[in-house]
């Protein structure tokens, strides 16, 4: 028999924007490296981070997904419009 553990990223990113989004925040960004666009993990992150947005029926606003290295590189990417960002989702392991 072999064992295995897997992740739920649709349900883990889906029920960590819902709990952000309790909290009143409604600008959340999300940051990732620019390689893991290419790996399912990063794919059903977004989903999920998209499927919490519909569920409190905001849109998924393209300027607030940002490749980036770090943090601040997100902030630069977002350029002015990143003082309008509430918080920041990581969508890295």
């Amino acid at each position: 028999a072999i064992s295995s553990v897997d992740t739920d990223n649709i349900g883990a990113a889906r029920g960590l924007i819902r709990r952000v989004l309790d909290l009143g925040h409604r600008r959340i960004a999300v940051v990732y490296g620019h390689c893991e666009a290419d790996y399912l993990y990063w794919v059903e992150r977004l989903e999920g981070y998209r499927l919490a947005l519909q569920d409190y029926g905001l849109p998924c606003d393209s300027w607030l997904i940002l490749p980036a290295a770090s943090h601040a590189d997100a902030v630069d990417a977002g350029g002015q419009d990143s003082a309008r960002v509430a918080g920041t989702f990581a969508a890295r392991i």
